[in-house]
This record gives structure tokens, C-alpha cells and sequence, in this order.
């Protein structure tokens, strides 16, 4: 039950945060903001860090597995972050999230290609959903123009 409890959270918080990033994207240019973003992370991760003695768990973590989250921190944290900045500054919020959230499609596809994950007919049918929603929202667009 914890855990259904902290995904709840989390589907809480990442639900407020979009509204709140386009607030701040109001007067603040998308890289501006992704810095600011950044700074604040950085800071309460080594408030963290320091509070609760991990800082050794960073050096002992092999130059591989450093790589693969660096190449990760750049195409979600920097580059991603700062294109749905950009995406949401330019669009609606619920517009935007809902298809940036479509990232799972995506993740399936290379899990399954890269790490050789099996298909299945779950998966299969998630993805299909995924699709559909996002020909739904592309249709309200196209039927209910703002």
C-alpha cells in the first residue's frame, strides 16, 4: 500500500508541475528556466546527499553505468526538458503533457530492440492505447479549434 501511496504522490506532484512551469515560462525564456530548474535540483540533491551521508555511493559507481546516466541526464535532463519547455512556453498545458507523456511508446520500442524485452500482447495493447490517445487529442484540435 506504500507504494501505491507514493505513485499517487508522484502523479500528484508531476500533474501540478507542468501548470506551474508554464507560470514561470510566462516572463522566462525556456533555457532560463530549465537553469533555474536545474540549480534548485542540484542544490536539494546535495542537501539530500549530505543529510543523509551518501555522498560515498558517488564514487563507487563503475565508469559504464556513469556513462549510460550521463547520456540519460543529457537526452531527458537537458535536452529533453528544455524542448518540452519550449513546447509547453509555445502551447497549452494540456495540450503538451499529454502527448510529452506518451514517452512509454517509445521506451517500449527500444527496451525491445536494445535490452531484448519480450512483446507482449500487454505491451501491444498499451501501445495502441497510447496511439489513440494521442490521435484523440490531435482531433480535438483538428474538430475544436481555439
Amino acid at each position: 500500500m506504500k507504494v501505491f501511496w507514493l505513485a499517487m504522490l508522484t502523479a500528484i506532484l508531476w500533474g501540478i508541475t507542468p501548470v506551474l512551469d508554464k507560470l514561470g515560462l510566462e516572463k522566462a525564456t525556456p533555457h532560463a528556466a530549465l537553469t533555474i530548474r536545474t540549480i534548485v535540483i542540484a542544490i536539494g540533491l546535495m542537501v539530500f546527499l549530505g543529510a543523509s551521508g551518501s555522498w560515498s555511493e558517488l564514487i563507487t559507481i563503475d565508469r559504464r553505468s556513469v556513462m549510460y546516466i550521463i547520456l540519460g541526464a543529457l537526452a531527458a535532463g537537458l535536452i529533453g526538458q528544455l524542448v518540452y519547455y519550449y513546447a509547453l512556453k509555445a502551447g497549452e498545458a494540456a495540450w503538451v503533457v499529454p502527448i510529452a507523456a506518451t514517452y512509454p511508446l517509445v521506451t517500449a520500442a527500444v527496451a525491445v530492440v536494445f535490452l531484448k524485452e519480450p512483446v507482449t500482447p500487454g505491451k501491444i495493447l498499451g501501445a495502441v492505447l497510447i496511439v489513440l490517445g494521442i490521435l484523440v487529442i490531435r482531433l480535438d484540435q483538428v474538430l475544436w479549434p481555439r
